[in-house]
């Protein structure tokens, strides 16, 4: 979901990052991307089910908004965290993942 969002959400061609690290007992990943960007106020509503940045009358891109509900649950079910950090609009968005070594 993390990748196919950073494609979806990126200008075509753009460069997406995708990474890892081990900190101690726990393991990072992150999908970084070059696209939309989100605003502040909605990082932490996109885990939302259903929730959607851009108003109805005014989506550019298709989907229901549960993705990220969906993976924030199965990363959460594993003892996990799961965030986004992004600039702003047009900046581009970085998720991280951040899960306990099996």
């Amino acid at each position: 979901n993390l990748l196919n969002n950073a494609i979806r959400f990126s200008p075509q061609g753009s460069e997406i990052i995708v990474g890892t690290a081990q900190l101690g007992d726990h393991i990072m990943a992150w999908v970084q991307d070059r696209g939309i960007g989100i605003p502040a106020d909605k990082l932490t509503k996109i885990f939302n089910g259903f929730y959607q940045s851009e108003p109805p009358d005014t989506r550019h891109y298709g989907g229901l908004g549960i993705g990220l509900t969906i993976a924030k649950g199965l990363i959460e079910a594993q003892g996990g965290k799961i965030w986004a950090e992004s600039e702003g609009e047009g900046q581009g968005s970085t998720f991280k993942v951040l899960l306990p070594k099996a």
